[in-house]
């Protein structure tokens, strides 16, 4: 118990100096940017436990020079765009900035941009030029320009661990001038390293898989990066952890992440607590996060009041993150009930046309919440194209919101979404639109049905992994 309230106020000491709202600057210099405009965007991601909250920013510029100053609460991760395209990229979707960093982008040629490319300078630049270098050494093995659906799952670990030797090797050299930076930096990279071979392993598991996972992972403590109470807010508690627990524990569960943490909650939460009992600030995180998440999800769900008891009984009611879950609880018991009147939502289609709840009176109301690059969003739009062709001529509308801006929702219709639904989205306010606040989405996509009177329903099935429960659950309301 001691070790617990010890863990406690460690956070909020840090917490309080680390988060102090400041004046935080990012300037660029595009030097051959001539006398185009150029549209400059900044988008800055809270990684705070599950709020993810974003700030964005946008400025035209016709001599190549931008500067955003905004204030900042507590670390962020920055990405910037010049005309829809990421300028840390080769190299990094985003870069960590602290509050009352100032920092200056030189980037010598806007058609050749990513890390490699441009010079970063001014307060705060040590850990992006770390994160640079680091970079650089990473592409310069090669790895990347492999096909990854022709590399064996041997290969995929073996680079996978060729890539943490260099991080582990370099972040050994360097000193940065806040040892917290360096954690997050070196948390980033591995994040980004091992993500998608865990998330494949947890998806196509095997013997072989079992045998490199122990050897590559297992043995060599790749997670530790993650188990620290300043990154799991950032890196690793929202997938590399809960893949991990799902990879030592096959005998015990199976299934993705994404999937089962909804349909078997208690089963999923258990296995939190059985595989991190003993790191307890990570134990409440994902206990937290995911509880956080499948009340938001299923708010219609009959176990909803059996999983805040698993909860409440499991983690240090003290944590950072208690009082926030039983207040999710509350407020979607209270806003998203069924037979409540949804969001009255005013939304334009691609020709600019606006729509309304209201227009869809006497049908009933499929919404599909996606953004452009969704993995699950592309996995599920060709089931709701199968279910749009069942239902022809049936009292049922199909819409489907993206969050993008508006260039990349165009771009990603058909793709991430289906081709055929009425196709509408929240006019450059994303995720801070009122209609995603009010249905609580936080993660995508996100399925929403309503009655012909425009009152929530609930959550269907999901289409892609049961076809079959999905049209039941709306033909019941024709």
């Amino acid at each position: 118990m001691k070790k617990i309230l010890l863990l406690i106020i460690v956070y909020i000491i840090t917490t309080q100096n680390s988060f102090s709202q400041k004046k935080t600057s990012i300037t660029g210099v595009i030097e051959n940017g001539g006398d185009t405009t150029l549209n400059i965007d900044l988008l800055v991601l809270d990684g705070q436990f599950a709020e993810r909250k974003m700030q964005e920013f946008h400025v035209e510029t016709k001599n190549g020079k931008f500067n955003f100053d905004f204030d900042l609460k507590r670390t962020g991760i920055a990405t910037v765009y010049i005309n829809n395209r990421i300028i840390f990229i080769p190299g990094s979707f985003g870069v960590l900035v602290n509050p009352g960093d100032n920092l200056l982008f030189t980037i010598p040629n806007v058609k050749k941009v990513g890390l490699d490319n441009m010079n970063i300078e001014g307060k705060g630049a040590d850990k992006i030029n770390l994160l640079k270098v680091i970079n650089h050494n990473l592409l310069a093995t090669g790895i990347h320009l492999l096909f990854w659906d022709r590399t064996s799952i041997t290969e995929k670990y073996i680079n996978a661990d060729r890539y943490i030797n260099i991080i582990d090797s370099i972040c050994s050299m360097y000193k940065l001038s806040d040892p917290r930076d360096m954690q997050l930096v070196k948390a980033q990279l591995v994040d980004g390293t091992l993500d998608q071979v865990l998330a494949h392993s947890v998806k196509y598991y095997s013997d072989s898989v079992a045998i490199l996972f122990e050897k590559y992972i297992q043995r060599k403590k790749r997670i530790a990066p993650f188990l620290n109470m300043e990154v799991i807010n950032y890196f690793g508690g929202r997938f590399i952890l809960p893949n991990y627990m799902l990879l030592s524990n096959r005998d015990i569960i199976q299934g993705e992440s994404h999937i089962i943490r909804f349909t078997q909650p208690l089963d999923y939460n258990k296995l939190i607590v059985k595989e991190f009992d003993r790191e307890p600030f990570v134990r409440d995180f994902l206990l937290s996060y995911f509880t956080r998440d499948f009340f938001r999800a299923k708010w219609d769900s009959p176990i909803s009041q059996d999983v805040l008891n698993f909860y409440v009984k499991n983690v240090d009611k003290g944590n950072p993150y208690f009082q926030k879950v039983l207040e999710t609880f509350e407020d979607v018991q209270k806003n998203l009930k069924k037979g409540e009147a949804f969001y009255n939502f005013n939304l334009p289609d691609t020709t600019g046309k606006r729509y309304q709840l209201a227009d869809f009176k006497n049908k009933v109301v499929v919404l599909d919440f996606w953004f452009n690059g969704c993995f699950a969003c592309k996995g599920i739009a060709p089931s709701i194209e199968k279910a749009e062709e069942f239902f022809k001529g049936k009292d049922i509308q199909f819409i489907s919101i993206g969050i993008d801006k508006k260039e990349p929702w165009k771009k990603g219709i058909g793709i991430f979404s289906s081709k055929n639904s009425l196709q509408l989205y929240t006019e450059e306010q994303r995720m801070n639109h009122e209609i995603i606040k009010f249905a609580k989405v936080t993660f995508y996509p996100r399925l929403i049905v309503l009655d012909k009177k425009g009152n929530i329903v609930g959550v269907p099935p999901d289409p892609a992994a049961d076809f079959e429960g999905f049209t039941t659950y709306l033909n019941k309301l024709l």
